[in-house]
């Protein structure tokens, strides 16, 4: 529910008001003081804002008062209520961190004695040195009471001695410290829950607390508390379920629970308890649902006896002194959802997990386990995290584990795992984090690993590592109220598990837990034997946080893709085979703060800029072709002709002079592009040069041996006659500037070497063909493709997959040839290189599909060029508007630049164009002019759709064509004629200016009989038929 209380303000004799757990929000209306006669107001959880209510002093007789989770700020002062006579249950928390309660601020003495009290997370008396409240001391009928979250300073209230019926209470998230009274658990007898975890409290724990015999849950965890646990707690708790000692300095043997027929929950995790195994286990109830004991000196096997556990949600012993092999039974333990077994000294195979289908976190980390990975394990299809890390698991991954479909974390790292890896892992469709590092793994890299989510999830995702295994319980307090006639107020809080998980980011070892392993994402598949190029697939993992790739035979170029994953924080390519440029692109990753590429063959200059800029020396060592102050290494001059071409191009095309600046309305790579893909169709000067330059590679390998070959062979080697891929060979700097183009056209294009790519051997007699070596068939040499086969049985299909590429072979008496790749006739053309590189090296932006339809027939018109040059250039919003002056810092502030048409604020070129109350006006009269009866759309391009699609046939409407781009032409032309030569901007006079063009256009292409101007005013459409 929600809406306005305000209607409530008139019920006078009204004596319970209950609107907690709704949706109403805003502040609670003063008038509500009116209400004189409540006995109880709850107005908990929901999203109330604004000060504290005032009114409620008015309200003296409320026995029952709760303003619990809401949103209210400022300060609520106790006093207040002082003479509220009949109050025996006080709630006040508050979601807001501007929220705070006092009880400090002045003496009074409270009329009311209460029974339940929560002041909960509400900056309890922050301006008084967080004090425990003095008032409490004359509280003497208290039945619960929770003073969490409120860093209290202090130690623990003595006047709560006095309170002898106190059933609930709960003290923890303080700051309290000191010493328990040794009395407590005799003042306090009937305490059933117990809580003042995470504070600083310290000594042994009271023999006492033996004697709270209706004892239900006792959470000490996160203190001080040392020695050892006294032997009474276990003797009389017959009532208690919940205990939580965690986080503690306590030693010694963990005592006999048997007589606690009724726990559930038992945390007793990262204290100094010792013994073995079977005397815990031995000492407590088989009924437990959780049971923690991991960061002890639990020392001893796992013994057999663990199978009765077969109730148990969750195992934890990890960092303990286990030793010996798993025993079988403990796949008895069907209704496990949490396992950690890590950090311990467990051996032998794990083959015992088959029964185990609730199974969802599965912790073996860092023991000496060995053995494949069993089968049965495929058993546990809910299992959303393994990890077997730093073990002795051997054999191949295997090919089983998408049948894992909701693993998010998979941690296999450090073991002796080999063979290639499954592209079964890519089905994998909500993992986050993979970890394949520290094993034996070969092959290359699967493409499909593009498909794994790593963040990118489905609306059905919910968080996960933090889960709940245990459910609170109610307190025994009730009101005497007709509507909260079995009202508790209070429950225990649920026990969640902070699942974490460990992962190697930035060079360091993290253990990410709870809702920050929800966020984290990485791939780790560094110190294998991986081979090949990496994928540029990768790069589609935009959600990726860290990616560990080094350690490795991964060759090739960066992928220039690497610049999609935008979330990147950590990105090692270290000590691998790459080469190539790093790609300036890479400084778009604005996340970026760990960066390394050392000990590979990169060559060329850094990047510098933005995040690259905080990258030391020590990310690049190791690389002899990189080059530049940062590595105080100077750059060789290489192949500047090249750039210089590119820039000469561009200063044709603007018109420009030498020293002289223009402004680049347009990108280069759309001006490029041909017209269908929504550009002008300029050749790109830069790449005509490399495709003439790609012609003397071309021809230096052909069988010819004419005098010009014979003195660069011995010039620069006989290597050049036979080789393809020059990009290992260093480049003489005596050699003239044209050789040097020659060379680095290997490395001129970023994303790949796309001269290796492009040229392949095809074999005749293969008298010149290395069989493993040479690129004779397939995409790469037959010794990247099968790095090893050494006929292990499980290369078989490695075997197997050879012979299917070497069948279709067929060999000739001809000689072995070379063949251009991008010409179907394998024979090289100046044009195919030139298109090759358009098609395949050019980043563009592609445009959306009704756009590119719109550029598409742009050109379908009669018009003059360059009238419809400056169309295209509107429609890409690049013509000098206000807008896009003043997002060049190019606005000049002595012009008038407001809208000419309506002297509106907004000077864009939509506005212009289209939204300008006079363009409209003048597209109004083109239509009716046409005959045409629409609603002018929003944008030009679907203007320029609805002008081509209301012709009748193909003849009018390349008329229609014409027309638009006349219209665009004389909006522009006026606009500019109103601002620099004080021309009028009237839109009846551009319509007659439209239509005078278009005749004059018209009457250029007549062949046969003239159109005059009084039968194109009158019936356009008539005169477009007789035109086409």
């Amino acid at each position: 529910m929600n809406g306005s209380m305000k209607g409530l303000c008139q019920m006078k004799d009204m004596v319970e008001l209950d609107i907690s757990d709704n949706m109403f929000s805003g502040k609670l209306p003063e008038c509500l003081s009116n209400l004189t006669n409540l006995r109880l107001l709850d107005v908990g959880t929901n999203s109330f804002g604004g000060p504290f209510p005032s009114f409620t002093t008015n309200l003296t007789s409320l026995g029952y008062l709760s303003l619990y989770g809401n949103y209210m700020q400022g300060s609520f002062s106790l006093n207040t209520l002082a003479n509220h006579s009949n109050l025996e249950a006080l709630y006040i928390s508050s979601q807001s961190i501007g929220a705070h309660i006092e009880t400090e601020n002045t003496k009074w003495f409270p009329k009311f004695q209460l029974k339940s009290l929560s002041l909960r997370n509400c900056n309890l008396n922050m301006d008084k040195g967080s004090v425990i409240p003095t008032f409490l001391s004359s509280q003497y009928h208290l039945i619960e009471m929770d003073l969490s979250g409120n860093k209290l300073v202090g130690s623990f209230p003595s006047w709560l001695m006095h309170n002898h019926n106190i059933h609930f209470l709960n003290i923890s998230n303080n700051n309290l410290s000191g010493l328990l009274p040794k009395d407590i658990g005799i003042f306090l007898p009937n305490v059933s829950t117990l809580d003042i975890s995470w504070n600083s409290f310290e000594g042994n724990i009271p023999s006492s607390i033996g004697n709270m015999k209706g004892l239900w849950a006792l959470d000490f965890s996160h203190n001080y508390f040392s020695g050892e646990l006294p032997k009474q707690l276990a003797t009389y708790w017959n009532n208690l379920v919940y205990l939580k000692l965690s986080n503690n300095f306590l030693s010694g043997n963990i005592p006999k629970f048997s007589n606690s027929v009724n726990m559930e929950v038992l945390f007793l995790d990262n204290n100094k308890f010792s013994g073995t195994l079977e005397d815990v286990l031995e000492n407590i109830n088989t009924g437990l649902l959780m049971l923690s004991i991991s960061n002890n000196s639990i020392s001893g096997t796992i013994p057999s006896s663990i199978g009765m556990f077969s109730d148990m949600q969750a195992l934890l012993l990890g960092e303990n002194l286990l030793e010996g092999e798993i025993p079988y039974e403990i796949s008895n333990m069907s209704s496990l959802q949490v396992m950690d077994l890590s950090q311990n000294k467990l051996t032998g195979s794990i083959g015992k997990f088959s029964n185990m289908e609730y199974l969802r976190f599965l912790y073996l980390g860092k023991n000496d386990l060995s053995g494949s990975i069993p089968f049965e394990l495929s058993g546990s299809s809910q299992l959303k995290l393994l990890d077997l890390r730093d073990n002795k698991f051997s054999g191949k991954l295997p090919n089983w584990m998408d049948n894992l479909s909701e693993l998010r974390v998979l941690l296999l790292g450090g073991n002796n795992f080999e063979g290639d890896i499954p592209t079964q892992l890519c089905l994998l469709k909500n993992i986050t984090i993979m970890d394949l590092s520290r094993n034996m793994l070969n092959a290359s890299i699967p493409f499909c690993f593009q498909n794994l989510p790593f963040g990118r999830y489905d609306d059905d995702y919910l968080p996960i590592f933090e889960t709940q295994v245990f459910r609170g319980s109610d307190t025994p307090y009730y009101f005497n109220s007709s509507l909260k006639s079995s009202f508790y107020p209070f429950l225990s809080d649920d026990v969640v598990l902070h699942l974490e998980a460990e992962f190697i980011t930035k060079h360091m070892d993290y253990y990410y837990k709870g809702k920050v392993l929800e966020s984290m994402t990485g791939l780790d598949l560094s110190c294998n034997n991986l081979t090949g190029s990496i994928p540029s697939q990768i790069g589609n993992l935009e959600k990726l946080i860290a990616l560990n790739l080094s350690h490795n035979y991964l060759s090739g170029p960066i992928p220039i893709t690497f610049s999609n994953l935008t979330q990147i924080e950590s990105l090692d390519l270290s000590y691998n085979k790459l080469s190539g440029k790093i790609p300036s692109q890479l400084t778009q990753l604005n996340f970026l703060s760990t960066f390394n590429v050392s000990y590979n063959n990169l060559s060329g200059t850094p990047p510098s800029t933005r995040q690259f800029a905080t990258f030391d020396e020590e990310s690049y060592k190791g690389n002899p072709g990189l080059c530049g102050p940062l590595l105080n290494r100077k750059c060789e001059d290489t192949g500047e002709s090249v750039e210089a071409s590119g820039a000469y191009s561009k200063g044709i095309l603007l018109g420009g002079v030498r020293g002289g600046n223009k402004m680049r309305w347009v990108k280069w790579s759309v001006i490029y592009k041909a017209k269908e893909k929504g550009s002008l169709g300029v050749r790109d000067v830069r790449l005509v040069n490399l495709s003439l330059l790609t012609k003397w590679r071309w021809r230096l390998l052909q069988p010819e041996r004419p005098l010009w070959k014979e003195v660069l062979v011995a010039k620069y080697g006989d290597h050049i006659l036979h080789m393809v891929d020059w990009s290992e060979f260093r480049i003489p700097t005596s050699a003239s500037r044209w050789w040097k183009d020659i060379c680095v056209l290997d490395k001129v294009v970023e994303f790949k070497n796309w001269l290796v790519e492009s040229v392949s051997r095809k074999v005749g007699n293969g008298s010149s063909i290395l069989f493993w070596t040479s690129l004779w068939i397939g995409e790469v040499p037959l010794s990247v493709a099968f790095p090893r086969l050494d006929l292990f049985h499980w290369e078989v299909d490695l075997v197997a997959r050879l012979r299917e590429i070497l069948d279709p072979v067929v060999f000739s008496l001809e000689d072995d040839f070379w063949s251009w790749r991008p010409d179907s006739d394998g024979v090289f053309s100046i044009s195919s290189s030139y298109n090759f590189l358009v098609e395949e090296l050019r980043i563009v932006e592609e445009l959306e599909d009704d756009k590119m339809w719109v550029f598409n027939h742009i050109w379908d018109s009669p018009s003059p060029s360059k009238v419809i040059a400056f169309s295209w250039q509107l429609l890409y919003d690049r013509i000098p508007t206000r807008c896009n002056l003043e997002a060049r810092g190019l606005l000049g502030t002595d012009l008038p630049w407001e809208c000419v048409g309506c002297v509106g604020s907004v000077k864009s070129s939509t506005h212009i164009f289209l939204h300008c109350l006079s363009a409209l006006m003048v597209w109004y009269e083109i239509f009716r002019w046409l005959g045409v009866v629409i609603v002018i759309p929003p944008s030009l391009f679907f203007l320029f759709e609805v002008f081509r699609g209301s012709a009748r046939n193909a003849k009018i409407r390349q008329g229609f064509l014409m027309i638009w781009h006349a219209s665009i032409w004389c909006l522009w032309k006026a606009r500019n004629r109103s601002i620099f030569a004080s021309g009028s901007f009237i839109p009846l006079v551009i319509v007659d200016e439209i239509k005078v063009m278009n005749w004059k256009w018209c009457l250029a292409r007549m062949k046969v009989s003239s159109c005059l101007f009084y039968e194109w005013n009158w019936d356009p459409g008539n005169c477009l038929n007789r035109l086409f």
